[in-house]
């Protein structure tokens, strides 16, 4: 749905663990979104902060960054490996993107919503990584295919290209 972002101001409170620079030194794509050679790749887009500044401020002009937002909450639910704070960090994802009156209700097939449910109802307290991964991979999946051709060619990505150095023309892979 296009309509002007409706965004909150709220940030994660730590960017992602590992930017894409730092994953392509290690040699590995890391848990998360399946890692790409180009920078310019949504997957790398998303892992390296600068990168999904400019990404977001895209987002927040053209379309709700609810399904962004939650992205980005979901790979950080993945890496947390404390349960308590994993567990806290889960309901705060449920709370703000999955209840039917949450504030950034994010749309996701029957299926994924009804696979949280049921691990959620059986033990919140020590929560799977995996919990949120059907979900994520739907949401990155809608975010490919809408809304990073959007994106491509707007002056936010002429500066994504700009910080990795790359001439202005040809679009990059998903």
């Amino acid at each position: 749905s296009h309509s002007s972002g409706s965004w909150s101001g709220d940030e994660p409170n730590e960017p992602p663990a590992h930017s894409a620079h730092a994953r392509a030194e290690a040699g590995g794509a890391g848990v998360g979104p399946q890692a790409s050679s180009s920078p310019l790749a949504l997957s790398n887009i998303i892992e390296d902060p600068p990168a999904l500044a400019l990404f977001r401020s895209f987002v927040e002009e053209a379309f709700e960054p609810h399904a962004l937002n939650f992205f980005v909450e979901a790979l950080r639910f993945t890496r947390e490996r404390d349960a308590a704070k994993r567990a806290s960090l889960g309901r705060v994802i449920m709370e703000r993107f999955l209840d039917d009156d949450a504030p950034e209700h994010v749309n996701l097939s029957e299926e994924a919503r009804r696979e949280i449910a049921t691990i959620w109802r059986e033990n919140p307290r020590s929560l799977s990584l995996s919990l949120f991964e059907r979900a994520a991979g739907e949401v990155m999946e809608a975010l490919k295919k809408y809304v990073y051709p959007e994106f491509v060619g707007t002056p936010q990505y002429a500066q994504l290209r700009h910080l990795y150095g790359l001439p202005d023309e040809e679009p990059g892979p998903l």
